[in-house]
């Protein structure tokens, strides 16, 4: 018998440790990212959820409470009573100088002095003295000129002389005219008689022509001293004239405030050389100020037609047409916790027509005594001390106070509502 032999078959041991070494293999990366993606499915589900509760719950109606009860408004009523007192319009502006001038030399020449007041912001009274240009060629010229009066006069006095012995020979030529007619009309008779010779009456009549002839020279020389003399008190009043001017010129040599007030610009200083119209000095004028401020084109309208205008009324006349009627008018100013308040006059439009920006009237309030304003902010009783003056660039407010031909009513301002509407019971 004989034996074959077989190769050996795997066992069941052989095959369990087969699967044991598949088991702890490691796995692949498509299977980790699939186990990620549902991690984060998961997630994002469970917070889907989450917020759709917080939504409902956010959406839930709340149960309303009852309203309540509407209260009723309480107003307080005040009586509109008749206005006594009229209207005051209040606006802003601004002071500008009532007149400014510019002083200019009228004589050329040197300056020979500059008065200490002769700064800018200096005050000057009318009549000071302000510069002086060298008067030394005016006083010579003003010499000469007295002398040609002198001697025109002297010419004059000679004229009135000569005239006055041409006249005495006159009288002496018409004497002698006289005797000699008389002879002249004696002889004609004796010759007429036969008791004379013609020749004595030729010769008669000789002595008359010669009379005659002399009489005519003399007044023909009378006539002409006369129109010399005419001459000469025409070169007398030609160099009074001048001397007049040369005088004047010599008074214009000294520069002098006109009127009081502040010195604004100077442009010359001492030892300058100046020719006649150059300007040396801008003075303001601080005997009155004026303010001008911009009104409202509605408030003409009751201006024309109040009862307090002063020397105002509208004629058939067109110039009194373009004229603002004159009103009183309160300037007021408030410095470091002072109210000072001054008179003033609604007194002109500030050039012509309408502003075509602002759609306002430009006018001029006159205040003829800027230094005498008045404390409002004061006690009664109390020292009312020294107001300050009113000077250029200062802003002010402008009252200007209306009486209406037309009856108002007034009411306190806290009853005029919105959209200027008042309740009326």
């Amino acid at each position: 018998m004989s034996v074959t032999s077989r190769a050996p078959t795997p066992t069941h041991k052989t095959a369990t440790h087969m699967h044991r070494s598949n088991l702890f293999a490691p796995r692949r990366h498509g299977s980790l990212a699939a186990e990620t993606l549902r991690i984060v499915l998961r997630l994002l589900v469970l917070c889907a959820g989450f917020l759709i509760a917080w939504g409902c719950a956010r959406l839930k109606p709340t149960a309303k409470s009852d309203p309540e009860p509407q209260k009723v408004p309480e107003v307080e009523v005040a009586l509109a009573v008749p206005n006594t007192t009229g209207l005051v319009f209040e606006e802003s502006g601004s002071v500008v100088p009532f007149r400014e001038v510019t002083l200019a030399a009228e004589v050329s020449g040197r300056i020979v002095s500059k008065a200490n007041e002769c700064r800018a912001g200096r005050f000057v009274t009318a009549g000071t003295v302000l510069l002086t240009i060298d008067r030394r060629d005016y006083e010579i010229e003003v010499r000469r000129l007295q002398q040609e009066v002198r001697q025109a006069e002297v010419s004059i006095h000679e004229a009135d002389v000569e005239l006055e012995n041409l006249r005495a020979l006159i009288v002496l030529a018409e004497e002698d005219q006289r005797l000699q007619a008389r002879e002249v009309a004696r002889l004609e008779s004796l010759v007429t008689g036969r008791a004379a010779a013609a020749s004595e009456l030729d010769r008669a009549r000789s002595s008359e022509i010669v009379a005659k002839n002399t009489l005519q020279t003399l007044r023909n020389q009378a006539t002409l001293v006369e129109t010399r003399r005419e001459s000469r008190k025409a070169a007398l009043e030609l160099a009074e004239t001048k001397l007049e001017k040369a005088e004047l010129d010599l008074q214009r040599t000294e520069i002098r405030a006109p009127t009081d007030g502040v010195i604004t610009l100077e442009m010359v200083e001492a030892d300058s050389f100046v020719q006649r119209g150059t300007a040396l000095v801008q003075l303001e004028d601080t005997s009155s100020v004026e303010v001008r401020c911009n009104l409202r084109s509605d408030y003409i309208g009751w201006f024309w037609n109040a009862r307090n205008r002063l020397a105002w009324t509208p004629t058939s006349d067109s110039f009194s047409l373009y004229e603002i009627p004159r009103l009183p008018a309160k300037v007021r100013v408030d410095s470091h916790g002072e109210t000072y308040e001054w008179d003033g006059i609604l007194n002109r439009y500030d050039g012509f027509g309408l502003d075509a920006e602002t759609r306002t009237i430009p006018v001029r309030v006159l205040v003829t005594c800027p230094t005498s304003g008045v404390c409002l902010s004061r006690d009664p009783g109390a020292d009312s001390g020294t107001s300050p003056a009113l000077v250029r660039g200062m802003f002010v407010t402008v009252s200007i106070r209306v009486e209406p031909n037309r009856d108002l009513l007034s009411i306190p301002i806290e009853a005029l509502q919105l959209g200027d509407m008042v309740w009326v019971v």
